[in-house]
């Protein structure tokens, strides 16, 4: 079963907004257990401390579900329904094509990329020992341990991470096989990640600047004054869709 980048996103969306997350090494979305806290210091004893067993026994009995940053990616494509009744909450192991992989063995199927203006909704990001997902809008998901130690929603650097929340700068990203990535056909949305953000309008100034290179689909994405070229017009037009100022006549 292959997905699509947008459902993919809204999962990941939903279970950073609405589910009770924290982060467990080798988990893929099971419910906290004292079962699963025990099994998992057998697995991983250097990283379940007792300091760590300790917390997380606190979260039994909450409505809590562990995941880490891999497996979280994981977890969706296997199907994670967060049900507190099933084992691994509803996701069924190495299903749907795809293996139990490392960050660098999910890495390598991804085929990475460092050229952060292809950047596309849903593609996989990377920095050594370590994923997310690009949510569009400059956002990731991720599941870390650090800030809110769980799944949560933060700002990608590379792209312009909006105001207010915790980022980080990634490595580099690239399209994991079981996700159907569809192209926006929306205009101004030079980035293709849905909607039209101040990536966007900073990509176009770049582009006039002879900063980056962009592909013919971002061209034809980013060309607002349809004269089949990116320039300073292009700029301000995206500058202002952005801040709600102007409405291409398309649009109205």
């Amino acid at each position: 079963m292959v997905m699509n980048n947008e459902i993919f996103c809204d999962t990941l969306w939903d279970i950073a907004e609405e589910y009770n997350t924290v982060y467990m090494k080798g988990v893929f979305g099971a419910p906290v257990t004292e079962g699963l806290i025990t099994a998992k210091a057998k697995q991983y004893p250097k990283w379940y401390t007792s300091e760590k067993q300790k917390f997380l026994r606190t979260l039994v009995g909450k409505n809590y579900f562990g995941f880490d940053c891999v497996c979280l990616v994981k977890g969706i494509v296997w199907g994670w329904e967060g049900r507190s009744d099933k084992i691994y909450g509803g996701a069924v192991y190495r299903s749907n094509g795809l293996e139990d992989l490392t960050v660098e063995g999910m890495q390598s199927i991804c085929k990475a990329s460092k050229d952060f203006t292809t950047l596309q909704k849903g593609e996989i990001l990377f920095m050594p020992g370590h994923v997310g997902v690009y949510l569009g809008g400059g956002l990731a998901c991720e599941c870390t341990p650090i800030w809110e130690n769980g799944v949560q929603i933060t700002g990608v650097k590379n792209v312009g991470a909006p105001a207010g929340y915790n980022s980080r700068t990634w490595a580099c990203h690239g399209k994991l096989p079981q996700v159907a990535y569809e192209e926006s056909d929306i205009l101004g949305d030079i980035d293709g990640d849905g909607e039209v953000t101040a990536n966007d309008y900073n990509m176009a100034r770049n582009a006039v600047l002879g900063k980056i290179t962009l592909t013919p689909a971002q061209i034809k994405r980013g060309d607002v004054d349809g004269n089949g070229k990116i320039n300073a017009r292009d700029y301000l037009l995206i500058r202002r869709m952005y801040l709600g100022t102007y409405v291409h006549p398309a649009k109205q």
